[in-house]
Protein backbone atom coordinates (compact mmCIF):
# COMPACT_ATOMS: atom_id res chain seq x y z
CA UNK A 1 0.00 0.00 0.00
CA UNK A 2 1.38 3.34 -0.84
CA UNK A 3 1.92 6.21 1.80
CA UNK A 4 -0.36 8.49 -0.15
CA UNK A 5 -2.54 5.59 -0.24
CA UNK A 6 -2.31 5.11 3.51
CA UNK A 7 -2.72 9.66 4.35
CA UNK A 8 -5.98 9.29 2.08
CA UNK A 9 -7.10 6.25 4.22
CA UNK A 10 -6.46 8.15 7.16
CA UNK A 11 -8.02 11.28 6.61
CA UNK A 12 -11.36 9.84 5.43
CA UNK A 13 -11.26 8.12 8.63
CA UNK A 14 -10.09 10.52 11.03
CA UNK A 15 -13.91 11.86 11.75
CA UNK A 16 -14.94 8.16 12.60
CA UNK A 17 -12.18 8.06 14.64
CA UNK A 18 -13.05 10.62 16.67
CA UNK A 19 -16.13 9.37 17.38
CA UNK A 20 -15.26 6.06 18.23
CA UNK A 21 -12.63 8.08 20.62
CA UNK A 22 -14.98 9.80 22.43
CA UNK A 23 -17.34 6.56 22.26
CA UNK A 24 -14.41 5.10 24.22
CA UNK A 25 -13.58 7.77 26.71
CA UNK A 26 -17.05 7.91 27.75
CA UNK A 27 -17.13 3.57 28.35
CA UNK A 28 -13.71 3.06 29.74
CA UNK A 29 -10.91 4.67 31.43
CA UNK A 30 -8.32 2.08 30.19
CA UNK A 31 -5.42 2.85 28.35
CA UNK A 32 -5.82 1.43 24.60
CA UNK A 33 -2.98 -0.46 22.81
CA UNK A 34 -3.38 -1.29 19.49
CA UNK A 35 -0.23 -3.90 18.88
CA UNK A 36 0.53 -5.19 15.29
CA UNK A 37 0.87 -8.67 15.62
CA UNK A 38 0.51 -11.59 17.84
CA UNK A 39 3.53 -11.54 20.13
CA UNK A 40 3.19 -7.71 20.90
CA UNK A 41 -0.45 -8.36 21.59
CA UNK A 42 0.16 -10.91 24.08
CA UNK A 43 3.02 -9.00 25.82
CA UNK A 44 1.10 -5.98 26.03
CA UNK A 45 -1.37 -8.09 27.50
CA UNK A 46 0.38 -9.22 29.86
CA UNK A 47 2.52 -6.18 31.42
CA UNK A 48 -0.77 -3.97 30.97
CA UNK A 49 -3.01 -7.00 32.66
CA UNK A 50 -6.44 -4.91 33.65
CA UNK A 51 -5.70 -1.74 33.22
CA UNK A 52 -5.48 -1.77 29.84
CA UNK A 53 -7.39 -3.15 26.41
CA UNK A 54 -5.28 -4.44 24.09
CA UNK A 55 -6.65 -4.97 20.21
CA UNK A 56 -4.50 -7.11 17.52
CA UNK A 57 -4.28 -4.94 14.33
CA UNK A 58 -3.38 -8.42 12.95
CA UNK A 59 -6.96 -10.75 12.21
CA UNK A 60 -6.36 -14.26 13.46
CA UNK A 61 -5.43 -16.66 10.43
CA UNK A 62 -4.00 -14.14 8.62
CA UNK A 63 -0.95 -14.57 7.04
CA UNK A 64 1.34 -11.63 8.84
CA UNK A 65 3.81 -10.79 5.27
CA UNK A 66 0.57 -10.16 2.91
CA UNK A 67 -1.76 -7.86 5.33
CA UNK A 68 -2.67 -4.48 4.50
CA UNK A 69 -4.78 -2.92 6.80
CA UNK A 70 -8.58 -1.97 6.70
CA UNK A 71 -9.92 1.89 6.91
CA UNK A 72 -11.57 0.14 10.51
CA UNK A 73 -7.40 -1.03 11.55
CA UNK A 74 -6.12 3.02 11.24
CA UNK A 75 -9.77 3.95 13.11
CA UNK A 76 -8.40 1.41 15.54
CA UNK A 77 -5.03 2.60 15.66
CA UNK A 78 -5.59 6.25 15.86
CA UNK A 79 -7.77 6.02 18.68
CA UNK A 80 -5.10 4.34 20.68
CA UNK A 81 -3.20 5.70 23.31
CA UNK A 82 -0.34 3.33 22.31
CA UNK A 83 0.59 1.68 19.07
CA UNK A 84 3.19 -0.93 18.96
CA UNK A 85 4.67 -3.25 16.02
CA UNK A 86 7.66 -4.79 15.08
CA UNK A 87 9.40 -2.77 12.27
CA UNK A 88 9.69 -1.63 8.83
CA UNK A 89 10.98 -5.14 7.81
CA UNK A 90 7.85 -6.72 8.93
CA UNK A 91 4.88 -4.42 9.10
CA UNK A 92 5.47 -1.62 6.23
CA UNK A 93 2.66 -0.38 6.28
CA UNK A 94 2.89 0.13 10.05
CA UNK A 95 5.52 2.42 9.15
CA UNK A 96 4.04 4.38 6.66
CA UNK A 97 0.61 4.78 8.97
CA UNK A 98 3.21 6.41 11.77
CA UNK A 99 5.29 8.30 9.50
CA UNK A 100 1.22 9.74 7.97
CA UNK A 101 -0.35 9.82 11.05
CA UNK A 102 -2.06 13.20 12.26
CA UNK A 103 -2.83 12.21 15.64
CA UNK A 104 0.05 13.35 17.90
CA UNK A 105 -1.10 12.33 20.75
CA UNK A 106 -0.73 8.41 20.17
CA UNK A 107 2.80 7.14 21.91
CA UNK A 108 4.40 5.16 19.11
CA UNK A 109 6.36 1.92 20.06
CA UNK A 110 8.86 0.42 17.39
CA UNK A 111 9.35 -3.11 19.22
CA UNK A 112 12.97 -3.27 17.19
CA UNK A 113 14.14 0.29 17.97
CA UNK A 114 17.75 -0.43 18.93
CA UNK A 115 18.28 -4.01 18.11
CA UNK A 116 20.34 -5.39 15.01
CA UNK A 117 18.41 -7.03 12.99
CA UNK A 118 20.37 -9.29 11.00
CA UNK A 119 20.58 -11.34 7.98
CA UNK A 120 20.78 -14.61 7.32
CA UNK A 121 24.91 -15.69 6.31
CA UNK A 122 24.79 -19.29 6.52
CA UNK A 123 21.67 -19.55 4.67
CA UNK A 124 22.68 -17.33 1.75
CA UNK A 125 26.30 -19.30 1.84
CA UNK A 126 24.00 -22.04 1.46
CA UNK A 127 21.97 -21.43 -1.14
CA UNK A 128 24.47 -20.01 -3.30
CA UNK A 129 27.90 -21.22 -2.61
CA UNK A 130 27.41 -24.94 -2.16
CA UNK A 131 25.23 -25.02 -4.98
CA UNK A 132 28.05 -23.19 -7.74
CA UNK A 133 25.34 -20.70 -8.60
CA UNK A 134 27.42 -17.32 -10.02
CA UNK A 135 26.78 -14.87 -6.62
CA UNK A 136 27.45 -11.44 -9.00
CA UNK A 137 24.60 -12.42 -10.83
CA UNK A 138 22.29 -13.39 -8.41
CA UNK A 139 18.93 -11.37 -7.86
CA UNK A 140 19.23 -10.40 -3.59
CA UNK A 141 15.49 -8.56 -3.93
CA UNK A 142 14.09 -10.73 -1.76
CA UNK A 143 16.26 -10.65 1.14
CA UNK A 144 16.37 -8.15 3.82
CA UNK A 145 16.47 -7.71 7.77
CA UNK A 146 15.24 -10.13 9.71
CA UNK A 147 12.23 -9.11 11.61
CA UNK A 148 11.39 -12.31 13.95
CA UNK A 149 13.09 -10.80 16.94
CA UNK A 150 10.13 -12.17 19.39
CA UNK A 151 11.73 -15.82 18.53
CA UNK A 152 14.61 -14.37 21.11
CA UNK A 153 13.43 -14.67 24.57
CA UNK A 154 16.33 -12.27 25.90
CA UNK A 155 14.53 -10.09 23.36
CA UNK A 156 11.24 -10.40 23.97
CA UNK A 157 12.30 -9.20 27.77
CA UNK A 158 13.57 -5.65 26.13
CA UNK A 159 10.40 -5.86 24.36
CA UNK A 160 8.48 -6.33 27.63
CA UNK A 161 10.53 -3.57 29.10
CA UNK A 162 9.64 -0.67 26.52
CA UNK A 163 5.68 -1.09 27.01
CA UNK A 164 6.48 -0.86 30.26
CA UNK A 165 8.20 2.70 30.26
CA UNK A 166 5.52 3.71 28.13
CA UNK A 167 2.74 2.75 30.31
CA UNK A 168 4.49 3.76 33.65
CA UNK A 169 4.87 7.50 31.30
CA UNK A 170 1.28 7.78 30.70
CA UNK A 171 -0.33 6.21 33.64
CA UNK A 172 2.12 6.94 36.54
CA UNK A 173 -0.55 6.14 39.25
CA UNK A 174 -0.76 2.46 38.33
CA UNK A 175 3.59 1.97 37.83
CA UNK A 176 3.61 -0.24 40.92
CA UNK A 177 1.06 -2.49 38.80
CA UNK A 178 2.67 -2.75 35.73
CA UNK A 179 6.16 -2.82 37.35
CA UNK A 180 4.72 -6.26 39.06
CA UNK A 181 3.05 -7.81 35.57
CA UNK A 182 6.43 -6.92 33.79
CA UNK A 183 8.30 -8.39 36.15
CA UNK A 184 6.03 -11.90 36.45
CA UNK A 185 6.33 -11.86 33.10
CA UNK A 186 9.92 -11.45 32.66
CA UNK A 187 10.63 -14.13 34.82
CA UNK A 188 8.09 -16.87 32.70
CA UNK A 189 10.65 -15.44 29.38
CA UNK A 190 13.53 -15.85 31.58
CA UNK A 191 12.21 -19.44 32.36
CA UNK A 192 11.60 -20.61 28.82
CA UNK A 193 14.85 -19.46 28.02
CA UNK A 194 16.34 -21.60 30.26
CA UNK A 195 14.53 -24.15 29.56
CA UNK A 196 15.76 -23.80 25.67
CA UNK A 197 19.14 -24.03 26.82
CA UNK A 198 18.96 -27.28 28.94
CA UNK A 199 16.98 -29.27 26.16
CA UNK A 200 18.81 -28.03 23.09
CA UNK A 201 22.51 -28.48 24.84
CA UNK A 202 21.08 -32.60 25.17
CA UNK A 203 20.43 -32.77 21.35
CA UNK A 204 22.40 -34.28 19.66
CA UNK A 205 21.45 -32.69 16.13
CA UNK A 206 21.97 -28.79 16.16
CA UNK A 207 20.31 -28.13 12.96
CA UNK A 208 16.85 -27.05 12.32
CA UNK A 209 15.50 -27.54 8.91
CA UNK A 210 12.51 -25.94 7.64
CA UNK A 211 10.17 -26.16 4.31
CA UNK A 212 8.85 -22.60 4.83
CA UNK A 213 10.57 -19.32 5.23
CA UNK A 214 13.38 -18.43 7.08
CA UNK A 215 12.03 -17.48 10.42
CA UNK A 216 13.44 -19.23 12.81
CA UNK A 217 16.98 -17.21 12.25
CA UNK A 218 17.14 -15.50 15.49
CA UNK A 219 15.85 -18.34 17.79
CA UNK A 220 18.98 -20.61 15.74
CA UNK A 221 21.24 -17.58 16.55
CA UNK A 222 20.70 -17.37 20.68
CA UNK A 223 20.56 -21.17 21.10
CA UNK A 224 23.92 -22.15 18.40
CA UNK A 225 21.50 -23.61 15.89
CA UNK A 226 21.65 -23.69 12.17
CA UNK A 227 18.46 -22.93 10.17
CA UNK A 228 18.22 -24.73 6.40
CA UNK A 229 15.52 -23.14 4.76
CA UNK A 230 15.33 -23.82 0.70
CA UNK A 231 13.65 -20.10 1.06
CA UNK A 232 16.22 -16.92 0.41
CA UNK A 233 14.15 -14.49 2.13
CA UNK A 234 12.34 -13.78 5.68
CA UNK A 235 8.56 -13.35 4.33
CA UNK A 236 6.36 -16.01 2.87
CA UNK A 237 6.05 -14.49 -0.44
CA UNK A 238 9.93 -15.44 -1.08
CA UNK A 239 10.36 -18.10 -3.99
CA UNK A 240 11.99 -21.28 -2.56
CA UNK A 241 15.62 -22.43 -3.97
CA UNK A 242 15.39 -25.49 -5.94
CA UNK A 243 19.26 -25.94 -5.39
CA UNK A 244 18.99 -25.63 -1.93
CA UNK A 245 15.46 -28.04 -1.85
CA UNK A 246 18.07 -30.53 -4.22
CA UNK A 247 20.66 -29.80 -0.97
CA UNK A 248 18.48 -30.79 1.45
CA UNK A 249 16.81 -33.61 0.40
CA UNK A 250 20.62 -34.91 -0.10
CA UNK A 251 21.18 -34.19 3.40
CA UNK A 252 18.24 -35.64 5.06
CA UNK A 253 19.06 -38.94 2.76
CA UNK A 254 22.74 -38.07 4.16
CA UNK A 255 22.23 -37.58 7.70
CA UNK A 256 18.98 -39.84 8.65
CA UNK A 257 17.59 -36.72 9.44
CA UNK A 258 13.89 -38.09 10.86
CA UNK A 259 11.39 -34.27 10.81
CA UNK A 260 11.01 -31.18 8.90
CA UNK A 261 8.99 -28.58 10.68
CA UNK A 262 6.69 -26.36 8.92
CA UNK A 263 5.06 -22.69 9.50
CA UNK A 264 1.57 -22.23 11.15
CA UNK A 265 -1.42 -21.21 8.81
CA UNK A 266 0.16 -22.16 5.90
CA UNK A 267 -0.08 -25.11 3.59
CA UNK A 268 3.45 -26.60 3.99
CA UNK A 269 3.76 -27.31 0.16
CA UNK A 270 7.49 -27.53 -0.17
CA UNK A 271 7.82 -29.59 3.29
CA UNK A 272 5.54 -31.80 1.46
CA UNK A 273 7.54 -32.21 -1.58
CA UNK A 274 10.54 -33.30 0.37
CA UNK A 275 8.45 -35.31 2.55
CA UNK A 276 7.34 -37.48 -0.11
CA UNK A 277 10.58 -37.77 -1.74
CA UNK A 278 12.49 -38.52 1.66
CA UNK A 279 9.60 -40.34 3.96
CA UNK A 280 10.87 -37.78 6.60
CA UNK A 281 8.37 -36.79 8.84
CA UNK A 282 6.21 -33.36 9.02
CA UNK A 283 6.26 -31.53 12.45
CA UNK A 284 5.03 -27.99 12.86
CA UNK A 285 6.97 -25.79 14.20
CA UNK A 286 4.93 -22.20 15.74
CA UNK A 287 6.68 -19.40 14.79
CA UNK A 288 3.93 -17.15 16.31
CA UNK A 289 3.73 -14.78 13.71
CA UNK A 290 -0.23 -14.86 14.02
CA UNK A 291 -2.38 -17.87 15.39
CA UNK A 292 -5.62 -18.99 13.69
CA UNK A 293 -9.17 -17.74 15.13
CA UNK A 294 -9.67 -20.92 17.25
CA UNK A 295 -6.74 -20.24 19.11
CA UNK A 296 -7.52 -16.86 19.75
CA UNK A 297 -10.85 -18.10 20.77
CA UNK A 298 -8.97 -19.93 22.99
CA UNK A 299 -6.78 -17.41 24.20
CA UNK A 300 -3.86 -19.32 23.41
CA UNK A 301 -0.34 -17.72 25.03
CA UNK A 302 2.89 -17.02 23.61
CA UNK A 303 4.41 -19.14 26.09
CA UNK A 304 2.46 -21.66 25.63
CA UNK A 305 3.25 -22.13 22.07
CA UNK A 306 6.95 -21.78 22.81
CA UNK A 307 6.29 -24.49 25.16
CA UNK A 308 5.31 -27.27 22.55
CA UNK A 309 7.60 -26.16 20.39
CA UNK A 310 10.78 -27.10 22.41
CA UNK A 311 8.81 -30.36 22.20
CA UNK A 312 9.47 -30.58 19.03
CA UNK A 313 12.41 -29.45 18.70
CA UNK A 314 13.25 -31.98 21.37
CA UNK A 315 11.62 -35.01 18.77
CA UNK A 316 13.56 -33.44 15.82
CA UNK A 317 16.67 -32.69 17.14
CA UNK A 318 16.80 -36.23 19.12
CA UNK A 319 17.11 -35.12 22.50
CA UNK A 320 18.88 -37.05 24.78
Amino acid sequence: MSIKKIKLLITITMISASIFSCIKNETTDKISISASVYPLYEFAKAVGGEKVEVSMILPPGTDIHSYEPKPMDLVRINSSDIFIYISEYLEPWAKEIVDSTINSHISIIKASEGITLTESEHNHEHSHKEEGEDADNDDHSDLSKDPHIWLDFEICQTIVDKLLNELIKIDPLNSEYYLNSAGLYKQKLEELDKKYIAVINRCQSKTIITGGHFAFGRMAKRYGLNHISPYRGFTTDAEPSPQVIASMIDMIKRDNIEYIFFEELLRPKVAEAISAETGVKLELLHGAHNISKKEFRDQTSFISIMEENLEKLKKGLKYQ
